[in-house]
């Protein structure tokens, strides 16, 4: 089989998987427990997806940056329960947080700098 590539684009898919820890790249959050940045995040598509309960995301006040890109975002969680995000910076996201039928769930101390939507 052969394949003729004729040009690359800047497209990623966020497949890094995480377990609670220290976080240094985009990814999914997908276990219980602390998550702490450790560095500023960079991407074009989705950064951060939340897919467990009880997670606890503190950035110590490190930024999540987008691209302006559209339909793009900081954090995406889908019907999770219990979740904290704290001390993070969400810049040039079209939805710096989304969130749908997320409950029991705390957003403190975040800020949010030319986002579409928040």
């Amino acid at each position: 089989m052969t394949f003729n590539v004729s040009g690359f684009s800047d497209y990623t898919i966020n497949e890094a998987v995480f377990g609670p820890g220290d976080v240094t790249t985009c990814g999914e959050l997908s276990l219980p427990g602390t998550y702490t940045l450790i560095d500023n995040l960079t991407s074009s598509v989705t950064c951060l997806t939340i897919t467990s309960d009880n997670v606890t995301l503190t950035c110590d006040g490190y930024m999540i940056q987008g691209t302006d890109a559209i339909n793009s975002f900081g954090i995406f969680s889908h019907t999770q329960t219990n979740i904290t995000v704290a001390d993070c910076t969400f810049i040039d996201w079209s939805y710096g947080v989304y969130t749908i039928n997320v409950n029991q769930s705390k957003f403190t101390n975040n800020t949010a700098v030319s986002n579409t939507f928040g």
